[in-house]
């Protein structure tokens, strides 16, 4: 019996069902109108990337600038609409329009999106009364500062709690919180104050209600709160990681959880005893990015400055947070993420005080790693600034596109040692060959490989070293700028080249290499972890 095309079709697809599409999260760390960032906002920004990947439930951009957030529909620039949920976690007043700031309250009160908020997300826009009210409380100071903290799961069954232990501590900065009501949110967890020192000066409440999580409705939409994640080694724990992961589940109506508001407990939840084998283990680490005793030294700026671009590479996202990562597992450098170039200055724009971590300028780095497109908008006194940085003697590691950034900025092109075509070239597969196999960077590459991605017909400065090529078009090579080092390479347009191997090792070495570290010994690879995934 002969079957039709279409039969056939049908056939296959009651075998092989459609997979869900994946959805898509806005991860917001908006620091560029505080004088200060904390520590942990570049590692939370990066472990909500991973995630999404890990999971194959969304991905994610990563921005710390409020270009996208906005209804308003601009050619080669994303907006609200391409976005399932908001992941928030910024401070202070971010720079929004009275359009914006309708959009984002729209965006989840009549389009059903999600909005989950991580512990500085409840201390912004302090004049705009309906953000409060969307995300259901307010910052009212951390009596405790940073302490282990004692924490009462109220709620177990919602899908954002199911990492925890009924009871547990963890050493982090808990907020207190004002314009709050349980008559409006469901609070999930909360500190318990028979274990807390209530005559500090500090603590505002005379109810001894002290929520650290809750998740409400808004309108169509879902929200969700905790303030957790002052620390970066907070985002390292696994019940932090699956709590923020399955909020934003939650959010994007992919799991259920009763979100209805209800009182402040009598007493403490009836559970029946668990047999022995079924307790909970203490709480472990997970050492897969964990922070390794004393280090890292050194700190390197990720600018994937789009925000001043009119298009975005949907790949920038999963290169920062690759870069982000690779640092962080193999103790060699810390990253701060950003999308906005108000750090590319040696101009003081903060004072460090306080638990805070401030980057004040390029001076607190040693080296910048370039993701941008387009003409970033700098100043003439912060190209002067950057020049400056690379060539007395702090590394500059150029990616994919930064290759033809700031094309009216002649100087830009003598540091990298190229200058790019306007045009590139289209998405394709392209053949390269390695002409420099003894770099470190190049040592896990194979002597020529294909790769899908796009390069930029340039010509390069007779003073650099080409380290990779594809039908005579420079692809990698490295060069010295005063006393600075520069490595640039045109790959990576594709989010599954930040997944490869070789191309995570390349980067990871150019890295290293543009910091003034010796290269790895051939073991080093496998020790650091950083080339696997």
């Amino acid at each position: 019996m002969k079957l039709t095309a279409a039969a056939l079709f049908l056939a296959a697809a009651l075998v092989c069902p459609a997979q869900p599409a994946r959805r898509r999260v806005l991860a917001i760390g908006d620091t560029s109108t505080r004088t200060y960032q904390h520590a942990s906002i570049s590692h939370a920004l990066a472990t909500i990337e991973r995630l999404g990947r890990e999971t194959g439930l969304y991905d994610t951009w990563i921005r710390t600038d409020t270009q996208l957030l906005t209804r308003k529909k601009t050619p080669g620039i994303r907006n609200l609409d391409d976005f399932d949920a908001i992941f928030f976690y910024s401070i202070g007043e971010p720079v929004m329009t009275s359009d914006q700031k309708a959009d984002l309250l729209s965006f989840v009160r009549d389009a059903g999106k999600g909005f989950v908020a991580a512990h500085t997300g409840n201390n912004n826009f302090f004049d705009w009364t309906e953000f409060g009210d969307m995300i259901g409380g307010r910052f009212d100071d951390h009596p405790w500062e940073l302490f282990d903290a004692p924490v009462l799961v109220e709620d177990p069954s919602f899908p954002a709690m199911k990492g925890f232990t009924p009871s547990f501590t963890i050493n982090d900065e808990i907020y207190q919180v004002k314009s709050y009501s349980r008559d409006n949110v469901r609070v999930l967890a909360r500190l318990d104050p028979d274990k807390l020192d209530l005559g500090n000066k500090r603590v505002h409440r005379t109810d001894r209600d002290f929520a650290v999580a809750w998740a409400r409705n808004y309108g169509k939409g879902r929200v969700f709160y905790s303030t957790f994640g002052h620390r970066p080694e907070v985002w390292d724990r696994k019940d932090v990681r699956t709590m923020y992961l399955e909020a934003l589940k939650w959010s994007m109506g992919m799991t259920e959880g009763d979100a209805a508001p209800r009182p402040f407990p009598l007493a403490p939840p009836v559970r029946p005893e668990a047999p022995v084998s079924a307790v909970p283990p203490p709480y472990q680490p997970d050492t897969s990015t964990q922070r390794r005793a004393g280090q890292p030294a050194k700190t390197i700026l990720a600018l994937g400055d789009v925000s001043t671009s009119g298009y975005q590479h949907d790949s920038m996202s999963h290169a920062l947070a690759t870069i982000e990562e690779m640092g962080l597992k193999a103790g060699v450098f810390d990253t701060l993420i950003r999308t906005d170039p108000q750090l590319v200055t040696k101009g003081a724009i903060a004072t460090a005080t306080g638990t805070l971590t401030f980057y004040k300028n390029l001076d607190d780095f040693d080296a910048l790693v370039l993701f941008t497109s387009g003409d970033p908008k700098l100043t003439t006194q912060q190209k002067s600034d950057f020049l400056s940085f690379v060539r007395d003697g702090k590394g500059l590691v150029v990616t994919h596109s930064a290759v033809s950034s700031f094309p009216s900025w002649p100087e830009f092109a003598d540091m990298i040692g190229g200058s790019a075509a306007e045009k590139t070239s289209a998405v394709e597969d392209w053949d390269v060959a390695i002409t420099a196999p003894a770099s470190a960077a190049m040592n896990l590459f194979s002597k020529s490989f294909r790769i899908r991605d796009n390069f930029s017909p340039l010509q390069v400065r007779k003073d650099a070293q080409v380290l990779a090529s594809s039908g005579g078009v420079p692809v990698a090579w490295t060069k010295t700028y005063g006393k600075g080092r520069v490595f640039v390479s045109q790959l990576g347009h594709e989010e599954a080249a930040w997944d490869r191997p070789d191309i995570r090792n390349m980067y990871f070495e150019a890295i290293r290499w543009a910091i003034g570290l010796p290269p790895r010994p051939a073991g080093g690879k496998t020790n650091d972890r950083v080339s696997s995934h």
